[in-house]
């Protein structure tokens, strides 16, 4: 009787060994290359498009701006600065954030992956509609939104919950809602709210529970429920004064907050609805890191004892033989 051929599913589970090696290898080698060191230079400004393109090229491989990054446009109308995907790669700001006077960029798709910064601005931003920072937890320096006229809400800043420094939201001609900063539980320095003229309430700042100096919030329109402050001012949480004065009159949010009341201000409307997580790049590369070896262990287990498998089937033939 003819013996097993054994030697092609040995070579088969050779070759896929082989090939899970060499892709845990390369993943690994690409791992190190591109998310491990600072960028060669501590403070960058980009201006163009191109400089945005070729970041990681200029100043890379690397996930972490030591110092600052500054994105300002030169708004030449040549090269304009439209599109931060490139920019995808950064986790960590050391310095400061800052974005100003770019007049082409509508989003900040590519800003998603930062999870930390010192100083946050954005300021003078004409065209700018998204602020998406989902992975932004902590600001180690100021907080500064500041003539946005397109802007409509912080939604892209839900996960945020703390500030290290002021926190400055003023003179936004299309913010209707701060909703987005649901999450936030202290401010290390004054917070100040100021001619946002579609402003309608404060319920963003619900959870917000430390203010270390001033609560300002004046001067706009159509501002009529400040009930998302009332629990803070109620708690004593401001460290130092009060100021809450030209709103709209037909609300409770002039008078320094004496307005305010606990009869009004039902606190069933705190309740923040938490944002779907978005895996970071070092999240993602854990993931698909995870299912490589899963797959390459499914391999390793496939593999049968060759040899023990033969000898069994040589003796069944031979004993009918």
């Amino acid at each position: 009787m003819k013996k097993i051929n054994t030697s092609f599913f040995k070579t088969l589970i050779i070759k896929s060994t082989l090939i899970c090696l060499l892709v845990l290898g390369i993943f690994g080698q690409l791992g190190t290359l591109l998310y491990a060191v600072d960028c060669n230079t501590s403070d960058i400004t980009l201006t163009t498009q191109t400089e945005v393109n070729t970041f990681q090229a200029t100043y890379g491989p690397c996930d972490r701006v030591a110092g600052q990054l500054r994105i300002d446009d030169d708004n030449d109308s040549n090269d304009n600065i439209t599109d931060l995907t490139p920019l995808a790669g950064l986790t960590s700001i050391g310095g400061s954030l800052i974005l100003a006077e770019n007049n082409s960029l509508v989003s900040l798709n590519g800003l998603n992956n930062i999870t930390s910064t010192g100083t946050l601005e954005f300021a003078e931003n004409t065209a700018l509609t998204d602020v998406n920072l989902l992975s932004l937890t902590v600001v180690n320096g100021h907080f500064r939104v500041k003539e946005n006229p397109l802007l409509p809400n912080l939604d892209g800043f839900s996960n945020l919950t703390n500030i290290q420094k002021d926190m400055d939201i003023s003179e936004n001609n299309a913010l209707v809602n701060i909703d987005g900063l649901s999450f936030l539980q202290s401010v290390g320095g004054l917070v100040r709210l100021e001619q946002n003229p579609l402003l309608q309430n404060l319920n963003g700042l619900c959870q917000l529970n430390s203010v270390n100096e001033d609560l300002t919030v004046n001067n706009n329109a159509q501002l009529t429920d400040c009930c998302g402050v009332y629990p803070i001012i109620n708690a004593g949480g401001i460290g130092q004064n009060i100021n809450m004065s030209g709103n709209n009159v037909a609300g409770n949010c002039n008078n320094n907050g004496n307005d305010l009341n606990g009869t009004d201000c039902a606190s069933e409307f705190c309740i923040p609805i938490p944002p779907t997580p978005i895996p970071t790049l070092s999240q993602w590369g854990l993931i698909i890191l995870a299912l490589l070896l899963m797959i390459c262990g499914t391999l390793y287990l496939m593999q049968p004892n060759f040899a023990e498998e033969e000898n069994k089937f040589n003796r069944k033939y031979k004993t009918k033989s």
